[in-house]
């Protein structure tokens, strides 16, 4: 077993999407998978019935050759087969650290998953070899990056408000949720056209990126919302004052002058919540009772 491998540090363990992914960003999350992974249906006697192209390539056999190979003659240690096979038939599954071998007996040191099949009693094979973990933490930062604007998507704010909960409650220390929303962005839109709405959000978001300092993150919500975590309750109405600073600025877009408003609502843990669905409600109720506040102050002057 090759040593200094962590199972934990495996990308896969970090990916918890579970059913927020659509339907077609599961269809395309896992054709890219299948691309880049090395996948191999085994029988109960450890041989080999299918296997994807990443085998052929990564382990250098030919379609032809694959009937006659088997597990072990992908795992040098004899012991160690038979160890994994022990905790499969226990356990159905088993993971962990691997140095395989290629057709030409050269070590190729992986990360192997093998889990039995529902319907069958095959087993699947996933590899992943070490020197294609760029690879996937490639597909990690996709799944989490909001297309347009670079930002961290709604799909990673969740993940991190609930870290951020387990973090404060066990040092039972507070944090801040700022949720910013761009009043009338729809007129903006039918007014200037989507190029010009989708080069403005990517400017909001630039300038939300250059308020937000040390471990405080931006998150884009959806459409024209965005959150801000805020470490520390002290630093919440700093850098409050700070984005509305900065959007107070006009910005030039093909050159249009177009000036901006927004409505921001605060929530803090664990004072308005203790779980990120609650957290980001008072929020959101809070940034629409000030968006109506600023929409009576307007139509006041």
């Amino acid at each position: 077993m090759t040593e200094g491998l962590h199972i934990e540090n495996y990308p896969f363990k970090q990916l918890k999407l579970g059913s927020s992914l659509t339907p077609n960003e599961m269809f395309q999350m896992s054709s890219s998978l299948l691309e880049t992974s090395i996948v191999l249906l085994m029988d109960s006697s450890g041989r080999f019935m299918k296997a994807n192209e990443g085998f052929y390539n990564t382990f250098n056999y030919v379609p032809e050759e694959l009937t006659g190979l088997n597990i072990n003659m992908l795992i040098d240690d004899p012991q160690q087969v038979e160890s994994i096979k022990r905790d499969i038939e226990n356990k159905c599954y088993w993971g962990g650290p691997l140095s395989l071998f290629n057709k030409y007996r050269h070590a190729i040191d992986s990360i192997v998953y093998i889990s039995k099949c529902s319907l069958s009693n095959d087993y699947f094979l996933h590899i992943l070899p070490l020197n294609h973990m760029d690879g996937y933490k490639k597909l990690l930062e996709l799944a989490y990056t909001d297309e347009l604007t670079g930002l961290s998507n709604f799909r990673k704010l969740q993940e991190s408000v609930n870290s951020k909960v387990e973090q404060s409650h066990q040092s039972q220390s507070t944090f801040g949720l700022l949720f910013i929303d761009i009043d009338n962005f729809k007129q903006i839109n039918d007014r200037y056209g989507h190029i010009v709405g989708d080069k403005l959000l990517k400017k909001c978001a630039l300038r939300l990126l250059s308020e937000v300092k040390g471990q405080n993150r931006v998150f884009r919500k959806s459409g024209d919302e965005f959150i801000i975590i805020v470490d520390e309750k002290e630093e919440i109405e700093t850098i409050k004052n700070r984005v509305q600073s900065q959007f107070k600025k006009i910005f030039v877009i093909q050159r249009l002058r177009i000036v901006v408003n927004i409505s921001i609502g605060v929530s803090i843990y664990p004072d308005h919540g203790r779980y990120v669905d609650s957290l980001l409600n008072f929020a959101d109720q809070a940034m629409y009772r000030t968006k109506r506040m600023n929409k009576a102050l307007r139509k006041a002057k």
